[in-house]
């Protein structure tokens, strides 16, 4: 995995939690990519795209480095995007993540089935998601990852971004680099779903219909009702009758799924990750939403704009609201 210098990491990260000043919060990994390779034409196909419930594809640049591709509505992508940099933010080891141009041009040269998947999104995006492919990954063992302390201390991270989907349907969500665990799909993370699909009021920093303020952090931990649970995270109502009737096992084995892995949790976990949030300035949160919607929000629509406009004040209240709790919540788990 391609990694930016230990020092450029630590002295970005600590400046942004050091001084609440306006500074400039473009993500220094898409700042050293050539700018042929953010856009589609300086990407070839590959191959179809492993897993996952979005659709894409891998695609391959001129160095030979892999990228998996999601089409995805272009709000659901830079949703991603931002979501990638709030987790590097925090120190939470995740791949390299892009936002590509795709012209019209380069999305007709692609096989006819790749182009199917497109046009089934409307409008056709102008940007997707690359994920850098990382070579080697191996599949992770829950019962392994429940002992990896540096896995458990992202937890309160999860919790925070509302990725209910952190370890994944097949646990494929996470896989080893190494002794590295990597978090390789975080699309469920902030305001859509995987698929792409908007959550709507479900995101939020409040009590939702009976489910906990941040009920993310129950779900992962098991402490939600299969009611609360379907609350939180509701059948689609785009999905197919079969998905429907599946949609109440996919969110059982997805809770059986986290409780195995994030079994391991002690009090010193938890209570690195409220370390890491309180450092976090809110500035710094509020300034890299708002730059990165400033910088592609342009093609979105006045709806998608308006809704990403409220995520910066929606992170610091449910980051607020972690902290106004960090007892509580830390007598959950043990020594």
């Amino acid at each position: 995995m391609k990694h930016l210098p230990l020092f450029l990491v630590f002295s970005f990260y600590m400046g942004l939690s050091a001084f609440d000043k306006k500074v400039s919060l473009t993500t220094v990994a898409q700042e050293k990519v050539p700018q042929l390779f953010l856009s589609l034409e300086g990407l070839s196909y590959f191959g179809k795209k492993p897993g996952g419930s979005s659709p894409g594809a891998v695609f391959r640049d001129l160095t030979g480095t892999k990228y998996i591709v999601k089409y995805l509505p272009e709000a659901a992508a830079l949703n991603e995007f931002i979501a990638s940099q709030l987790y590097r933010l925090a120190g939470v080891t995740v791949p390299n993540t892009y936002l590509i141009k795709a012209s019209t041009a380069a999305i007709n040269k692609l096989p006819g089935e790749e182009k199917a998947k497109i046009q089934k999104l409307s409008p056709t995006p102008n940007k997707f998601i690359a994920v850098e492919f990382i070579e080697g990954l191996q599949s992770m063992v829950p019962a392994n990852l429940a002992k990896d302390n540096k896995f458990l201390d992202g937890f309160l991270i999860d919790a925070w971004l509302g990725n209910y989907d952190v370890v994944g349907l097949e646990n494929d969500n996470v896989m080893m680099d190494g002794k590295d665990a990597v978090r390789i799909d975080i699309g469920a993370a902030l305001l859509y779903r995987a698929s792409g699909a908007a959550k709507g009021d479900t995101y939020t920093d409040k009590e939702y219909k009976g489910v906990p303020p941040i009920g993310e952090l129950n779900f992962l931990i098991g402490e939600l009702s299969s009611e609360q649970a379907a609350t939180l995270f509701p059948t689609p109502e785009t999905a197919d009758p079969v998905k429907k009737a599946a949609y109440p096992q996919i969110r059982q084995t997805l809770a059986q799924n986290s409780v195995k892995v994030f079994s391991g949790l002690k009090k010193a976990h938890v209570q690195k990750g409220f370390h890491t949030l309180a450092k976090l300035s809110d500035i710094a949160i509020n300034n890299l939403v708002e730059e990165l919607q400033k910088k592609h929000g342009a093609s979105l629509t006045p709806a998608e704009n308006k809704e990403l406009s409220k995520l910066g004040p929606l992170l610091l209240s449910r980051k607020h609201s972690l902290l106004s709790r960090k007892d509580a919540i830390l007598n959950k788990f043990k020594k």
